[in-house]
């Protein structure tokens, strides 16, 4: 629906639109090209400024934050969020193109304007400022600059990174204004810090305001609330990194947590383990109990899992009635094997649906780091190898790779 407000297109309308039929990129790379790079996985995020044609006519400047999620019964999905930047863009052009800000604009505009001297003091902020805030405009016009608004360590941050860059110390102030001395904008995201003392994450652009003769006459900054972008895009990055049936991390996060600990193992000395687990005759509650029984049962699992691990492992689930333990830093296979065993307790103990009660057991496979390979899929096909030796020695055990398995 806000998208379909955003347009001016009713919402039905808009169900199996092509995005490229309803945006259209900025730049020499086509909005196609980059959809492509991210469903074919060379781009795990796709942050963009697009223009749309809206219903009622005019144009909109959208920013497009776009990434993938595997659906296991849908394939990969995008997930969209767009941002209308018409009004901002057109507030920031007005800035430039103008000595002075129209007292209108600034009294009327949603976000946080303010605007500086040329040492920094803070000459005036508009309403929406002072609510973002929690100043009152005589607290700041006058006697404060913007330094008091940010978090020291994001100060010094941006200091060290522009000192490093021009080769000069770049201190206070110059931090938010230097980049705009080489012309056009500098946009970047900031944390304000309230009068409260809350902070707020904020996308912050600084322009130069110039006089007649073409010199700086001060600094203008458009700032406006990220705080729902942020929780939006967190909430991406955990579809993408997660399994959505039982919360667990999914092959991608495990993959990233195997590379991880392997740079561990190797300036430590020790092994990673994974221990592959899969749930003996899982078809059959499927089949004769339902898919709500068979998904109760897969979060049951993964609830134990959890459980039974330390803060530095991970449990994934890799699909179906496939679950993967990683095991950081362990002296020996031993260790590994007493966590398969500690499996088999907790998950022989009944499971309550509600209406019964369900005995499960799993088979399990043992594979090592450095022992049994160095590449997350060596260690898990070994895994894998592992855990239908012990289905074929009559399940509900445990087995640990030897060479020579197949």
């Amino acid at each position: 629906p806000a998208i379909a407000d955003m347009l001016g297109i009713e919402a039905d309308l808009l169900q199996g639109m092509p995005l490229t039929q309803l945006f259209s990129s900025h730049g020499d790379v086509t909005l196609e090209r980059q959809l492509s790079d991210i469903r074919h996985g060379d781009r795990r995020l796709l942050r963009c400024n697009v223009s749309a044609a809206h219903a009622h006519g005019g144009a909109r400047t959208i920013e497009l934050a776009i990434t993938s999620t595997e659906e296991e019964s849908e394939g990969p999905r995008l997930i969209i969020m767009a941002t209308d930047l018409t009004e901002l863009l057109d507030a920031q052009r007005a800035a430039r193109e103008s000595d002075l800000l129209n007292q209108a604009i600034l009294e009327h505009a949603p976000f946080c304007v303010i605007a500086t001297d040329t040492v920094g003091v803070i000459q005036s902020i508009n309403p929406a400022g002072e609510r973002l805030l929690g100043y009152a405009r005589h607290e700041l016009v006058g006697v404060a600059t913007p330094e008091l608004l940010h978090l020291d360590t994001e100060i010094h941050q941006r200091s060290a990174q522009l000192t490093a860059e021009k080769g000069l110390p770049v201190r206070g102030f110059e931090v938010f204004v230097l980049p705009v001395h080489e012309g056009g904008v500098d946009e970047r995201e900031w944390t304000y810090v309230r009068k409260d003392g809350t902070h707020v994450p904020v996308n912050l652009a600084v322009n130069a305001l110039r006089d007649a003769r073409g010199d700086i006459s001060g600094y203008i900054g458009f700032a406006y609330d990220i705080t729902e972008r942020r929780r939006t895009e967190a909430y991406v990055r955990r579809l993408a990194h997660h399994d959505t049936l039982t919360g667990l991390p999914n092959r991608l996060l495990l993959t990233e947590r195997f590379e991880r600990s392997v740079q561990r193992s190797r300036r430590s000395g020790l092994r990673t383990a994974l221990i592959m687990l899969d749930l003996d005759r899982f078809k059959d509650i499927n089949d004769n109990l339902g898919h709500h029984a068979g998904d109760a049962v897969l979060r049951a699992v993964a609830e134990r899992l959890l459980a039974n691990v330390r803060g530095t492992d991970t449990a994934a689930r890799l699909g179906g009635d496939e679950f993967v333990v990683l095991l950081e830093e362990v002296e020996s296979a031993e260790v590994a094997c007493e966590t398969a065993r500690k499996f088999l307790r907790e998950l022989s103990q009944p499971i309550d649906l509600t209406d019964l009660e369900l005995a499960i057991t799993p088979s399990i496979g043992i594979a090592l780091f450095p022992d049994h390979g160095h590449e997350l899929e060596d260690v898990l096909q070994r895994a894998d190898t592992a855990m239908y030796r012990t289905k074929q020695s009559g399940r509900n055990g445990f087995t640990l790779y030897q060479h020579g398995h197949a």
